[in-house]
């Protein structure tokens, strides 16, 4: 995977679980080489690739939660207590990013708090995946992926093009 860009498909050829099925692997991926990295730079001080690996990697999380509660979650026939511990699992993965942001320096702590993170959003993704996205099924998923595409490229900028 290429550190210098978030590449995203155009809205008009994923429906609503390709974009958000696209992010999450994307984001797994991202989390895989900011794991790669610090293990490389343990002890010595951070490299530019990883802490614009990181700067990047915080901008997906944060549009890809935003897009998620702004638009996947309202359109879910889903009951408020699925909805509300997504909620939860998002907040938390942000609090978890900026703990992260803020252990910059290599070394354990910061190599701790970055599998931390890992396996939250790894379950958050499992949890989507299984739970939430089968309760999409019925939706208009290629209206609600445009929307969503759109949405992420407002948020993300210049980040979210090739």
């Amino acid at each position: 995977m290429s550190l210098d860009n978030i590449a995203h498909p155009a809205p008009s050829t994923q429906d609503a679980l390709q974009v958000l099925s696209s992010d999450h692997r994307r984001i797994d991926e991202m989390l895989i080489d900011c794991m790669r990295l610090a293990a490389e730079e343990h002890g010595r001080a951070p490299s530019a690739d990883r802490n614009a690996l990181l700067e990047r990697l915080a901008a997906l999380l944060q549009a890809h939660a935003q897009i998620e509660l702004e638009l996947f979650y309202p359109a879910l026939a889903a009951n408020a207590l699925t909805k509300d511990s997504a909620q939860l699992d998002h907040d938390e993965i942000l609090v978890q990013l900026s703990e992260l942001l803020a252990a910059v320096p290599p070394g354990d702590e910061f190599e701790r708090r970055l599998f931390a993170l890992a396996q939250r959003v790894r379950t958050h993704i499992s949890f989507e995946e299984s739970q939430l996205f089968p309760l999409a099924e019925s939706l208009d998923l290629d209206t609600l992926g445009a929307s969503m595409a759109v949405r992420r490229g407002e948020l993300l900028g210049e980040q979210g093009s090739d």
